[in-house]
């Protein structure tokens, strides 16, 4: 005679997808790109973006990771205004934006400020 066999429980089917799909996640995440890695196109933009730099009012975007900028060298090299990350998301405060906004005011820099999020 044949020994039966059970069939497995519910629970060891949903335990056994739930760990297949977390790891077909870790490998998606592992292979390059992802949240941090380049974005496909970030190192040739496109020609909008190559016709901006010929134009005669050129500005730069800091946030945090510029660290210590001198507000008054980038002004008298020929920026003519900065946009500055001040939040993100629903509760982070960018640590370097109070300080940037004030050393860009002293160097009479006109500014700007923005909120960045992502969906």
């Amino acid at each position: 005679m044949f020994a039966s066999r059970p069939f497995p429980s519910f629970s060891t089917i949903a335990k056994g997808a739930i760990s297949a799909l977390l790891a077909a996640l870790l490998v998606a995440c592992s292979s390059g790109g992802g949240l941090y890695g380049p974005i496909q196109g970030d190192n040739r933009p496109h020609s909008g973006v190559d016709r901006a730099r010929t134009l005669p009012i050129q500005g730069v975007d800091v946030a945090r990771y510029q660290e210590n900028i001198d507000f008054r060298q980038t002004f008298a090299s020929g920026m003519h205004f900065v946009f500055m990350k001040a939040t993100e998301g629903k509760d982070y405060l960018d640590p370097n934006f109070r300080a940037n906004w004030v050393r860009a005011r002293d160097a009479g820099m006109p500014r700007g400020a923005y909120h960045f999020m992502t969906w």
